[in-house]
């Protein structure tokens, strides 16, 4: 004899809830995966951006730098280039090569 509850059969009723704890358990797991990988994204993000803060100081730093150095006094004279074709080096002009 099958035990009914409701007019169906237990056994169709334990694969019902069977079947939801799985599907409940998969939701709970695939939202805790989103989370993580939000997570992982924010963490990636702010790396990135604090490499980009990082990059960007360094080039200002290095223009304020390079700002400075042209206001300053010149250590060494800057040579006069008498005519365009004069090679201010002393090497041979690239025209003639």
């Amino acid at each position: 004899m099958v035990a009914e509850v409701a007019g169906i059969p237990v056994q169709i009723w334990q694969a019902g809830i069977a079947g939801s704890v799985v599907a409940a358990g998969w939701m709970v797991n695939g939202w805790s995966n989103r989370r993580d990988a939000e997570r992982l994204r924010l963490i990636r993000q702010a790396d990135a951006l604090k490499a980009l803060r990082a990059e960007i100081s360094a080039f200002v730093r290095r223009l304020y730098t390079a700002n400075m150095s042209e206001t300053a006094p010149a250590k060494q004279p800057v040579p006069q280039v008498s005519s365009p074709d004069a090679d201010p080096f002393g090497q041979q002009s690239a025209q003639g090569i």
